[in-house]
This record gives C-alpha cells, sequence and structure tokens, in this order.
C-alpha cells in the first residue's frame, strides 16, 4: 500500500513538473503558442504548494528547468561554422566537436534551466503565502533570477519569458518603459492569479468572493492598463521630424559557401543595385565580402597584395563615391596591431567615416577561449575604453549591434542614435529556429529603445522592424543574395 501511494505521488509530481515544461517549450519557435505561456506555470505552482521532501522537490524543479531550457538550446547544436576555428584536425576535441557540443548543451541546460527553477522554488518556499501578496512578490522574484542568469550564463540572454509575447504588440509596447523582465513580471503575475484563483475556487462563497474580487483586481491592473497603454502607444499619431530611405542587403548563403569570387560579384551587384534608388542607407550582413580584412591604421585591405581583394575594395569605393549621399555600413572583419575585431564600418563618399567593434564575441568559438582551437588568433571582444555602442556618419548616429549582441539587453540600450542596425549571420546555425529567436528578440529591442531596427542576415530574414515591434519589410528565404528597401520617418 506504501509502495503505491509512493508511486502515485511521484508519478504526480512528475506529471505537474513535465508538463510545465512542455507547456513553456511551446510558446518558442517554432511552435509559438501564446496562450500556453499564460497558464504555464500553474502546474508548477501547485508542484510547489505540495507537501514535497528534499529529493522529490530538487528532482521536480530540476525537470521543469531541464525541459524547458532544452527546448531552448538545443538548435545551438546545429552550429556548422566549424571553420571559425584554427584545430589541430586529429585532436580528439575536434574528431568528436559535435557530440561535445550537445553535451555541452545538455550541461548549459541544467545549469540554465534546472537551476533557476530550483531557486524560485527555494524562494517560494520561504515567503509564498497563497495570498494576493504572491501576485507581487513571486513575479518580483522570478525577474530578479532573469536578470542575475545573464551575468552567469556569459551575458546569454535567451529564456526570459517576456520574448514568449513578441507576436502580441499591444502588450509588449510596455516594454518601452520596463524592459523585456517587466513583460515576464506579467507573465508570472497572471500565472500566480490563475493559481489562486482555482486554489481558492472550493472556499465558502463570502469569503471565495473576497479573495477573488482582491485578485481580479490586480489582474485587471497587470493585464488591462498594458493593453490599454499598448493600443494608445500603437495607433497615436506622430510628428516625425525625419524621412530616412533604407535599403537592406540579405543572403541566404553561408559563409563557407561564399568565398569565391561568383559570391563577391553577387554580393557586389547586388550593392550596385540597392544603390540605383538613392537610399540614405544600405546596410550589409556580417562578414559578407570575407576575401575583405580592413587594416584599421590604413584604412586598406590587410591583405594588400592580393590583386584580388584590391580590386574587390576598389570597387565597394568607387560605389561609395558615386553615391555620396549615401551611408554604407558595411559587415567586415578589421585588424588593429595584432588583433582582429568583427566590426560594422560605416562608408560615405569613398571614405571609412567610423568603425564598430563587437562588443561581446561568443564563448568558445568567436574568441580566443575556444576549447577547439590551438592558438590566440580568435576575434576579442573590445575593451571598456575602446567600446562605444554606434556609428557616426554626416547625416546619422547610429546604434550598432553585430549577430549574437542582439540578445543583449544592455547593449542595445542606446539613449543616443537615430536608430538600430544589427548585421549578422543566422547562417552558422543549420536550425531556422536560431534565427528566429534572433528575430523575436530584435523585435523586443526596437520597442524596449523605441527605434527602428534595420537588420542585415546571412540566412533568417533580413527585416526592418518599427518601434512598435511591427515588421515593415522583410526578405524572403530564397537562394541568394537580394536587397529590400523601405522609407521610414523617426524623430
Amino acid at each position: 500500500m506504501f509502495i503505491k501511494q509512493n508511486l502515485k505521488n511521484w508519478l504526480q509530481i512528475i506529471s505537474l513538473a513535465s508538463i510545465t515544461g512542455l507547456l513553456l517549450a511551446f510558446t518558442l519557435p517554432p511552435w509559438e503558442i501564446e496562450p500556453f505561456i499564460w497558464i504555464a506555470l500553474v502546474p508548477f505552482l501547485f508542484l510547489l504548494n505540495k507537501k514535497l521532501d528534499r529529493r522529490q522537490f530538487l528532482i521536480s524543479t530540476a525537470l521543469v528547468g531541464f525541459i524547458y531550457a532544452l527546448f531552448l538550446l538545443w538548435p545551438l547544436t546545429s552550429l556548422n561554422s566549424w571553420w571559425i576555428r584554427n584545430p589541430d584536425p586529429n585532436g580528439f576535441w575536434w574528431t568528436h566537436k559535435e557530440l561535445f557540443l550537445k553535451i555541452f548543451i545538455i550541461l548549459a541546460s541544467v545549469y540554465c534551466g534546472s537551476l533557476f527553477f530550483m531557486l524560485f522554488g527555494l524562494l517560494h518556499s520561504k515567503f509564498a503565502k497563497n495570498d494576493w501578496q504572491d501576485i507581487l512578490i513571486l513575479p518580483l522574484f522570478w525577474i530578479i533570477l532573469e536578470f542575475l542568469r545573464e551575468f552567469f550564463v556569459f551575458g546569454f540572454g535567451w529564456g526570459e519569458l517576456g520574448y514568449a509575447l513578441n507576436n502580441n504588440l499591444p502588450i509588449i509596447q510596455i516594454s518601452s518603459i520596463i524592459k523585456v523582465y517587466g513583460l515576464s513580471f506579467i507573465i508570472v503575475a497572471v500565472n500566480v492569479t490563475i493559481f489562486l484563483w482555482i486554489l481558492n475556487f472550493k472556499k465558502e462563497a463570502k469569503v471565495k468572493n473576497k479573495i477573488l474580487n482582491k485578485f481580479s483586481f490586480l489582474a485587471i491592473f497587470l493585464i488591462i492598463l498594458p493593453l490599454i497603454f499598448g493600443y494608445h502607444r500603437i495607433n497615436s499619431e506622430k510628428n516625425y521630424q525625419n524621412s530616412l530611405k533604407v535599403a537592406v542587403i540579405h543572403s541566404s548563403l553561408k559563409t563557407g559557401d561564399s568565398a569565391n569570387q561568383e559570391s563577391h560579384d553577387l554580393y557586389l551587384k547586388t550593392l550596385e543595385n540597392a544603390l540605383e534608388n538613392k537610399p540614405d542607407v544600405v546596410v550589409t550582413p556580417e562578414n559578407s565580402f570575407i576575401w575583405l580584412e580592413i587594416d584599421e591604421k590604413t584604412g586598406l585591405p590587410a591583405n594588400y597584395k592580393s590583386k584580388i581583394v584590391n580590386d574587390l575594395y576598389q570597387k565597394i569605393i568607387d560605389l561609395s563615391e558615386k553615391n555620396p549621399e549615401t551611408a554604407i555600413f558595411l559587415g567586415l572583419h578589421t585588424t588593429n596591431k595584432d588583433l582582429k575585431f568583427n566590426s560594422i564600418l560605416a562608408l560615405e563618399n569613398g571614405k571609412i567615416v567610423d568603425i564598430y567593434h563587437k562588443r561581446e564575441t561568443l564563448p568558445f568559438f568567436e574568441n580566443s577561449f575556444g576549447f577547439f582551437q590551438n592558438n590566440h588568433s580568435g576575434l576579442i571582444n573590445t575593451s571598456e575604453n575602446e567600446a562605444k555602442n554606434g556609428l557616426k556618419t554626416r547625416k546619422f548616429e547610429v546604434g550598432a549591434l553585430i549577430c549574437s549582441e542582439i540578445a543583449l539587453n544592455e547593449l542595445a540600450d542606446s539613449k543616443s542614435g537615430d536608430f538600430l542596425i544589427n548585421s549578422g549571420n543566422d547562417s552558422v546555425f543549420d536550425n531556422p529556429r536560431v534565427a528566429k529567436q534572433n528575430q523575436i528578440m530584435a523585435k523586443i529591442r526596437a520597442v524596449e529603445n523605441n527605434k527602428f531596427i534595420i537588420r542585415s542576415m546571412k540566412g533568417g530574414n533580413s527585416t526592418i522592424i518599427a518601434p512598435t515591434g511591427k515588421i515593415l519589410e522583410k526578405s524572403d528565404q530564397k537562394t541568394g543574395i537580394q536587397f529590400i528597401e523601405k522609407e521610414i520617418n523617426f524623430d
């Protein structure tokens, strides 16, 4: 009898944990079932409300976070850009690199997911009262943990619950004030409210009505007011001061497949076509002309002895000189002495007028601390005194982000700048969910900063995103290189 009861109890515990993990997982790409996010934590809260011993608590809370984090992070195992390393091809690490990456993602799921839910469970056990205060206290604990988590996973900004609302334009407008963490707060608060409604449903009518009225008031405050604000922000008419014609280059080619004359000619021809309509701004993807590596000291190609490279560089300069009113933002690698940077160059009237360096490189792969290389030739982060958040041209001040920097809330937080550009390379992952996740984060960054974001990508979609998070224009995913264009108005 005891064994049967214990088995039944464990089955209930595992079921509640698994349901929450799966509901959270189905709010992620490619499913993005937003309604699930409003109830996903309810089974978890019932789980935490049970009398669990230490082992039951650790296993169940770890399981919730592991399921969610594994669905979230597993697309990263589709990394294909192993060419970025300089390995010993016969070395043990390199030979088994795909296996080790999968193991690393599994361990990261435990670290980023299981630990997170365990900590939240501990805070719940200490402070939850099953009363209206929980609607404010538990969401506060949640967003504090979300904020702190980024500092312990290399600033990696995936997994915040607020991103699940990216398609709900009215409600995400509030992130212009409270950022993505505020959206997470609202989500957790609604989940707690629903849990308390259910928990108190069987109480006698007088007590139940009193409790439910308090909860209803908080629910209205947390949902209705953000919605009112959102609809007002979306529909309010603005008298914009400036008009901007934007062209964005998009490529479906992977970097490894574009290191040839044909691809460089195609990039060049697409850039030329984009300039025909006299845009104010043209943005190219990260490392689009991969033969070009600019020496910052001379402003010329680092491998200047190559006639092919010099001819390519000169053609780009000539295009810029023929279109002196257009600012061309090129995603290229640059060198300064012995240091190598992932950069965006601002080109005007045939001259490099400014350079932005990627401030946060991808750990293990883009920088010199990776497991899979035997030297220190990787890209580096800029030091604090060198780092800047954008580019200046004759007409514009522009916030800049390169590829994965779109995930980092604090890097995108540009108080100055007319708009934001994001030059990236989503093709380094074969799984399209990575590109989709980056696009989701870009929409929230646009709202948070109240700025247009102009994204030029390899792989995924290149997009022009309004300050409301609405996608104004996007590329298709056909084979080859293309450009999109749009005229936008901004302050």
